[in-house]
């Protein structure tokens, strides 16, 4: 008989911050870490719809500001106006609002502590010695994708081969994407990472 406090219990805490705080790391992540041009660049890669980079500037709206900040602000309002949960005239106890609690966390926790442990693992194996040079290149490493990132792509670019809009370099231990024709002479350092805009040629019509 008690199935429908449960799922009210479950409905109330687990089905409403969670999903705001997961939706709006992701568009954080993909706009200011990952970088939104990259992210633009592979879905054209996936896809192949040049209408994707006119569109760009457009959804540049959404995905790096209007969204973030309707979700944040909804976020911000539904823990301001918290009441424990009710149903009808039966107020939960405060035990039952603690597990409702407990659940919420369960979502929303894990994405900053597995930031901290990953970046603090980072850290500890940086040879660096000057503290602050370590913390910027560990800052940089733990925020830019891994070595088996793109392999698929990779395999799509040698199918491809003169046909693709793009071309893969090796530096040092990833494979760096670049417009074709245009990667520079010199070695670069690897990813290049400059969140909205990550090179001067991100807006040119392809």
């Amino acid at each position: 008989p008690g199935g429908g406090y449960v799922l009210d219990l479950l409905d109330y805490y687990a089905a409403s911050w969670p999903y705001l705080f997961i939706g709006l790391m992701e568009l954080i992540i993909i706009a200011y870490i990952y970088g939104y041009s990259n992210y633009i660049d592979d879905l054209y890669e996936m896809t192949g719809n040049k209408i994707l980079y006119k569109l760009k500037k457009p959804m540049s709206v959404f995905y790096c500001g209007l969204s973030p900040l309707v979700i944040f602000i909804i976020f911000i309002f539904s823990w301001h106006n918290y009441e424990p949960l009710k149903k009808g005239s039966y107020t939960y106890p405060a035990w039952a609002n603690g597990i409702g609690w407990f659940i919420a966390m369960l979502g929303i926790l894990p994405v900053p502590f597995t930031a901290i442990y990953v970046y603090a693992k980072a850290y500890m194996a940086n040879p660096i010695p000057d503290m602050q040079d370590r913390v910027k290149d560990t800052l940089r490493e733990t925020t830019r994708h891994t070595v088996e990132w793109r392999q698929n792509a990779i395999r799509l670019n040698n199918k491809d081969g003169e046909k693709s809009n793009f071309e893969y370099r090796q530096e040092g231990d990833r494979m760096v994407r670049y417009r074709r024709g245009q990667a520079p002479e010199g070695k670069m350092s690897g990813f290049v990472n400059g969140g909205m805009v990550s090179s001067k040629d991100d807006f040119t019509p392809m």
